[in-house]
């Protein structure tokens, strides 16, 4: 009868010393598998208006090649990159830390607007007027131009534009009829006077770049012919302008 009784409190105890165990590791478990998800789960812009922004709007893009970013009108994460050379992606200088932005001119056409990433000294929406817009290797503005999202439908970061106010009806058709008329990348740089610089890569044998008006878009286009200041052809390019 004692060795029962006593094989009986062994049990009781054990069972309890076993239910701890389980329960902890069912603990351990939740917190693993939620920390997981946290770890998962993709930061999310929740404005592009300079005005609006908060600390989760921060981004570290740093040396990264296509970093994912959702917004609420995508149903996958985008993946601006930041520039191509020579057929391969360039990643993102060191330092790259800030905020997407929408950027209009006033004195430039609507259309000319664009997104771009403030790089900032801190997550601090505050620090926003102490930054400088990230740079492409040629020193222009790193961009996406509303230009080249606005094909039929509109790309999910015009969508977002315009559910934000930041982009209104007339605006979207406006850059919707032009790009029906001219397609182009959204990473496309375009003229809007003439004394905008533009990137040419050597050697070519046109230059092409997009010009855009208040009332209309275009293309110019620059052929270049193999002759030197004698009429010569050589191996050098020099324009050749035509009326």
């Amino acid at each position: 009868m004692t060795s029962f009784m006593a094989y009986s409190r062994f049990y009781k105890q054990s069972s309890k010393l076993i239910s701890g165990v389980i329960g902890q590791a069912k603990c351990c478990g939740s917190l693993i598998h939620q920390r997981s998800v946290r770890r998962r789960v993709r930061p999310q812009i929740s404005t592009f208006d300079p005005a609006r922004l908060v600390p989760e709007d921060y981004f570290d893009l740093s040396s990264r090649i296509a970093p994912n970013i959702k917004i609420s009108t995508a149903p996958t994460p985008l993946n601006p990159y930041y520039d191509v050379r020579n057929r391969a992606y360039l990643p993102y200088p060191p330092g790259t830390r800030g905020f997407y932005y929408f950027h209009s001119d006033p004195s430039l056409p609507a259309a000319a607007a664009q997104i771009r990433f403030r790089v900032t000294p801190s997550p601090d929406p505050a620090s926003f007027s102490e930054g400088k817009d990230l740079l492409r290797p040629s020193t222009l503005p790193w961009s996406l131009q509303i230009l080249g999202l606005a094909s039929d439908p509109p790309k999910p970061m015009l969508k977002e534009l315009v559910k934000q106010g930041l982009v209104n009806t007339p605006l979207l058709e406006q850059c919707m009829a032009f790009y029906a008329k001219e397609p182009l990348s959204q990473y496309s740089h375009i003229a809007t006077s003439l004394d905008d610089p533009f990137l040419v890569q050597f050697p070519v044998t046109v230059i092409t770049f997009n010009t855009l008006g208040f009332r209309r878009m275009g293309k110019f286009i620059l052929p270049f012919e193999k002759r030197n200041s004698l009429g010569i052809h050589d191996n050098k390019r020099t324009p050749l302008l035509s009326g």
